[in-house]
């Protein structure tokens, strides 16, 4: 076979060989657009995250700053013009993990000086409600965002704020004082008697008072803050506006969270919160969720006689609230007269 060293290339396989070597080089400068736009939207996103991640934690060091950079942030960066990246999933998750940081600043923040306003027992109510703000936090937050290192550090704070919360309301009951020498060394008795008002009130055998099956009280108070209890009557409260009553079940000693109901005095106004256990089951239904009762009543002791009125009640189970006031109409139109006061006797212990 004879090869011609000194042929030369047609029109056509010039043009053809053109062609191929355009094209690469089109292929080549597409394939390196692409990636050049593919890194520079990666950068742009961490960047975006590195700012959101700031932001997260700067919230829980300067709120109102952090709220204000995070609403600049959102009208320079995240919604100008045309653009909306609202819209992405992730960023609405960056941008609530932001706020919620910001909220529980916030409520850090006041707590001290919110859980001292009032009474003890509006220092109760205020814990619980703290702890159900603090709580509900991470429970607002959507699903996608109930995950990795910032959610981590949210229960973390949420935690660290119970327990502050708790510390709190320890060092306020410390300052209260112990109890007066006229309610002490004395085991006091009362029973409501039903037989009297069964007829007018039908369901105090029926319903939600099926559950308090021992309207009663025999206890003595002890110097240390706290009372004895042979019975301890936990009066009910009144549910939503309506004539029917959330009694959580009967007290028992063996359902207390602590040894015994702590109990404070101050002015003419007398304070019992009554910490119940988890004994909850799920499969027969029976039995209730931890829980703790908070009563204040006005009260007076004479000729041996021991007058509980004018009470405040408050239930709190897991994250719901519930009060019920002397002073409100539900109070007054729809409470059994039985339990709107008690006349307590003394005995010697």
């Amino acid at each position: 076979m004879n090869f011609n060293r000194n042929n030369k290339p047609n029109g056509m396989t010039i043009v053809l060989g053109s062609t191929l070597i355009a094209l690469c080089f089109l292929v080549i400068g597409c394939t390196k657009t692409e990636l050049d736009e593919n890194e520079r939207a990666l950068v742009a996103k961490q960047e975006l995250a590195d700012r959101f991640d700031k932001l997260f934690y700067e919230g829980f060091e300067n709120p109102d700053e952090t709220e204000r950079n995070l609403r600049n942030f959102v009208l320079s960066d995240l919604v100008s013009g045309d653009k909306n990246l609202l819209t992405d999933q992730d960023i609405r998750v960056n941008e609530s993990m932001i706020k919620m940081a910001i909220r529980l600043k916030r409520i850090q923040n006041s707590m001290e000086a919110e859980l001292n306003k009032g009474t003890i027992y509006d220092g109760y109510i205020r814990k619980n409600s703290i702890i159900i703000n603090c709580k509900s936090v991470l429970h607002e937050l959507p699903y996608r965002a109930r995950k990795g290192k910032k959610y981590e550090y949210l229960q973390t704070k949420v935690a660290e704020m119970e327990r502050q919360v708790k510390e709190i309301m320890k060092k306020r009951e410390s300052k209260l004082g112990p109890l007066p020498a006229e309610l002490l060394n004395k085991q006091w008795k009362w029973k409501v008697d039903i037989d009297r008002d069964v007829m007018d009130i039908a369901d105090l055998y029926s319903d939600a008072y099926k559950k308090l099956k021992d309207f009663s009280f025999d206890f003595h108070f002890n110097k240390n803050n706290s009372i004895t209890a042979k019975r301890f009557f936990l009066a009910p409260i009144i549910v939503d506006y309506s004539s029917s009553f959330d009694s959580a079940g009967d007290w028992k000693q063996e359902l207390m969270a602590e040894d015994n109901i702590s109990c404070y005095t101050y002015g003419h106004k007398i304070c019992f919160r009554v910490p119940m256990i988890d004994n909850a089951d799920f499969f027969t239904g029976r039995g209730n969720v931890a829980h703790e009762w908070y009563y204040e009543y006005t009260y007076s002791v004479k000729d041996n006689k021991l007058v509980l009125s004018q009470p405040r009640i408050s239930l709190y189970v897991m994250v719901n609230l519930r009060s019920t006031d002397y002073w409100s109409d539900e109070f007054k139109f729809a409470y059994y007269e039985g339990f709107k006061s008690f006349t307590l006797t003394a005995q010697p212990l």
